[in-house]
């Protein structure tokens, strides 16, 4: 926040005003975030965090350790794969900041705050970043407006996107309970295992060469030459989950979902071509 700035003479309590919209260059979020927690009667010491961002910065990061220290409890966050690079480069210090942390295409900036059974939220244009432009954002304490915007972000995060603190730490360490008695793997097969784990998050060749430090022109070529041990691993990877998608998909089918016979028919004929 500016130093001439108060954070009152753009947002007023919520107790007084549920809802309410500013533009302003003057707050950062991790500011709008100690004044929401402020909101409460009492300085909640099991706070649940929700964030949603396309990119994530050390400034923002080096706020928010410190506000934990003071108001622990869960911290969660969505962020955009395109800033994957950066995240990884981030990854020790956003660990030590967020309990969970969800990799997808994302574009969404929103921060739900919930303790002592009430929620606050923000909704915005700024990413967990610090900037200087004039940026918009929607605070509020309504119950109609929070929920729903909580139950699409837990979906997003369930179904639409990768964990990082699962895969991150696959390259040097592979967290797989059927390697538990093969600690002697070669490089090339803790590398291949890597791949084929994050192939079957349909994680992007591009973002799968971040993970194990390899450059992505590289790996594309090994990928394409289906002789290799990378190309093998990437495509049982991919293909392991669209199958495990397909048996969804039946299941659907079976219980009478439009959605689900539409689904199963279209594999069909994709079955039947193939067999062509």
């Amino acid at each position: 926040m500016k130093r001439s700035a108060k954070i009152d003479d753009i947002i007023k309590p919520l107790e007084k005003r549920h809802s309410q919209a500013y533009i302003s260059n003057a707050l950062q979020v991790a500011d709008v975030f100690e004044w929401l927690i402020a909101q409460f009667d009492t300085p909640p010491q099991d706070v649940i965090v929700y964030q949603s961002t396309f990119s994530i910065s050390e400034e923002f990061l080096r706020r928010m350790y410190f506000i934990k220290r003071r108001c622990p409890g869960s911290y969660n966050v969505i962020i955009d794969r395109k800033a994957l690079q950066k995240t990884v480069s981030l990854w020790k210090f956003i660990s030590q900041v967020y309990d969970s942390v969800y990799i997808s295409d994302n574009h969404s900036k929103i921060l739900i705050v919930e303790a002592q059974n009430r929620r606050f939220a923000m909704i915005t244009s700024q990413n967990l970043t610090r900037g200087n432009r004039a940026e918009s954002a929607v605070v509020s304490s309504d119950r109609e407006l929070i929920d729903p915007l909580l139950a699409d972000f837990l979906d997003l995060a369930k179904n639409n996107s990768v964990p990082m603190h699962e895969i991150y730490n696959l390259p040097t360490s592979v967290s797989r309970p059927e390697d538990s008695d093969h600690e002697d793997l070669t490089p090339q097969q803790r590398r291949c295992r890597t791949i084929e784990r994050l192939a079957s998050y349909f994680v992007p060749i591009s973002d799968i060469a971040v993970m194990i430090d390899i450059d992505v022109e590289e790996l594309r070529m090994m990928i394409a030459d289906t002789t290799t041990p990378e190309s093998v691993a990437y495509n049982r990877g991919k293909v392991s989950s669209k199958i495990a998608v397909k048996a969804q998909e039946m299941e659907l089918a079976k219980i009478g979902s439009p959605l689900g016979m539409q689904s199963v028919r279209e594999n069909l004929l994709i079955m039947d071509q193939d067999e062509d």
